[in-house]
């Protein structure tokens, strides 16, 4: 039986003060009345270097959390553009006070950065993943030893991923390009064995892929599993603004506003509902806070579901 923990994860969306934005990024300019907090231009980055997949999920967070506070902090308005930028440079720009907000998936040194606003948005569900493949057989060649036989492949990931940490913590081969439309060129070329994918990202990377004409398969049998978040990450120069992303998403939490739109959002993806039909082999994550640990652990941050 598999039971599946869905932490919320709050996914890299940042934004900018300047105007280098992110290739899935979502310039977004926040402009507020309140004579407390000023809060002038904000670009927000999709934290995916191309826009493969749908950012709904976090944009629609951050909008309700502004929303249920604008009485106490003030009117606002967001403006959106798009801009490539890799996720070592969405970090660093955070840091300088070029970005104002990010959503991205969090470890501890991303946690030293920025203000992380430890709502997790994706409840956990960010940490399943599904192995993106060039074949549709399966790449486990010995199924009663699973682990072991992906260890023998070689998976490719990002330079500056939590996720390459935690894969090589776990023991598995990885190599790395930047840039995530090469990575899926690069499988669809043998250069690689698997891509691990989130299953938040890939049924929308699969659609876009076959657009550009590049099939890829899903491995049929298997998938991963790290706990981790994705977080709200705000600049350390905007404490205000932390604090209202803080009590804007404590608000929409409690009128269950954030979770009825979250369990609409999943209704719509396939990967996630494939996970009842695969073998889940799970892996540490040694990348977490003691702090976020904590707000993995509480019940109003995770989801359970059984794989019978």
């Amino acid at each position: 039986m598999l039971q599946v923990v869905l932490k919320q994860t709050v996914v890299p969306f940042l934004f900018v003060l300047s105007f280098m934005v992110s290739p899935c990024t979502f310039a977004a300019t926040l402009e507020s009345n309140s004579a407390i907090n000023t809060i002038e231009r904000i670009h927000t980055l999709g934290g995916i270097e191309q826009g493969y997949y749908d950012q709904s999920l976090f944009l629609n967070n951050l909008k309700m959390a502004l929303e249920a506070t604008k009485e106490d902090f003030g009117a606002y308005q967001l403006t959106h553009e798009t801009l490539p930028m890799e996720q070592r440079r969405e970090f660093k720009s955070l840091a300088t006070g070029k970005l104002d907000i990010i959503w991205s998936m969090t470890s501890k040194p991303r946690e030293q950065v920025g203000i992380a606003i430890r709502t997790p948005l994706a409840y956990g569900i960010y940490g399943y993943r599904l192995l993106l493949t060039n074949t549709q057989d399966s790449i486990i060649t010995d199924q009663r030893a699973p682990l072991e036989s992906l260890k023998s492949k070689v998976a490719v990931q990002g330079p500056t991923w939590p996720d390459t940490e935690i894969l090589r913590y776990n023991g598995f081969n990885v190599q790395t390009t930047s840039w995530s439309n090469n990575m899926f060129m690069l499988l669809a070329r043998d250069y690689f064995d698997y891509f691990p994918r989130s299953v938040f990202e890939i049924d929308d990377e699969l659609t876009t892929l076959a657009e550009d004409n590049i099939t890829l398969h899903v491995e049929p049998d298997f998938a991963l599993y790290y706990p981790t978040a994705f977080f709200f990450f705000v600049t350390p120069n905007k404490p205000a603004l932390a604090a209202r992303l803080r009590a804007g998403l404590r608000r929409i939490s409690e009128n269950g506003s954030r979770r009825a739109f979250f369990d609409e959002y999943i209704e719509k993806r396939h990967s996630i509902r494939s996970l009842k039909q695969k073998e889940i082999i799970q892996l540490e994550n040694p990348l977490l806070s003691d702090e976020t640990l904590q707000a993995l652990s509480q019940p109003e941050n995770t989801i359970h579901f059984d794989n019978e």
